[in-house]
């Protein structure tokens, strides 16, 4: 019996759902939450970069390439890809359904292992991260 894996995400909460065989139900299968990745960006960061003078020499900050924010995203998208990867080589599904935020999608697409993209059977660009068992239903095809 073929298992489809559910990952229904945004920036900082994944769910995670099995859908097995004919069943229309879904079995709630965990969560990661990363509570850094709700906050905004000036609650990340405690200044803007500054200058000092020593001794008669400046020193200069460079601002940040990548904001905080945008790190603390991919490492919540990479956190979620080893959970699948984990899950995924002890047997625990066979293919993969993934429902996120449209920004997020991308992110945690870039984040997967070649096997996992390989598992990958259905992308849906929604935020359903709140939702309820049925509004995430509605965006599965019916045989799932």
């Amino acid at each position: 019996m073929r298992t489809v894996r559910v990952v229904v995400a945004d920036q900082s909460q994944a769910r995670f759902f099995d859908s097995a065989g004919d069943r229309p139900n879904l079995k709630s299968a965990g969560t990661l939450v990363d509570p850094e990745a709700r906050k905004y960006e000036r609650d990340l960061v405690s200044d803007a970069p500054g200058s000092s003078i020593t001794a008669g020499h400046a020193h200069y900050s460079m601002p940040e390439k990548k904001s905080r924010k945008s790190r603390e995203v991919g490492i919540f998208a990479r956190q979620i890809a080893e959970k699948l990867a984990t899950d995924a080589g002890a047997g625990q599904f066979d293919e993969l359904a993934i429902i996120a935020a449209p920004h997020f999608l991308g992110i945690l697409r870039k984040a997967l292992s070649a096997d996992l993209h390989k598992r990958v059977k259905l992308e849906v660009h929604h935020d359903l991260v709140h939702g309820d068992e049925a509004a995430i239903r509605a965006h599965l095809p019916d045989h799932w």
